[in-house]
């Protein structure tokens, strides 16, 4: 699911004028360029019958946007929302059922420094099956 998600982003052409290829899961390198973006799997649960488990996996996704500045970061959220939001299809093997938003807020690092970076944060409801 994560090799397709970010195949999915990368494909976008609004997006990647953007960040370019800079979407990374987990953590960035230390010294990426602003902007860029940071996916992590905040939960992952497969589906379940009355006859055990089946094929489809519901996960929570937060996508974490950061740049130099505010207005930045909210037009690389609007191209995240048009790749992902209510998306469905097949990508790299992985049969996305829906993508979801659950929710979105702001954000901001703090590490105290002039580079300071602004950022939008998105959680996804990822429902896909492996094939």
């Amino acid at each position: 699911m994560e090799k397709a998600l970010m195949a999915r982003l990368l494909a976008a052409a609004g997006l990647t004028s953007l960040v370019s290829n800079r979407v990374y899961w987990v953590i960035a390198p230390q010294g990426v360029a602003a902007p860029y973006i940071i996916m992590s799997v905040i939960s992952s649960v497969p589906g379940y019958t009355m006859a055990g488990k089946d094929a489809l996996t519901e996960s929570r996704v937060q996508v974490d946007i950061y740049a130099k500045t505010y207005a930045s970061a909210k037009a690389i959220s609007a191209q995240v929302k048009s790749a992902l939001s209510g998306f469905r299809g097949g990508v790299s093997g992985v049969t996305f059922d829906g993508i979801f938003i659950a929710s979105e807020r702001d954000t901001f690092t703090d590490d105290a420094s002039p580079s300071d970076l602004l950022g939008v944060s998105i959680d996804l409801m990822v429902w896909n099956k492996e094939t």
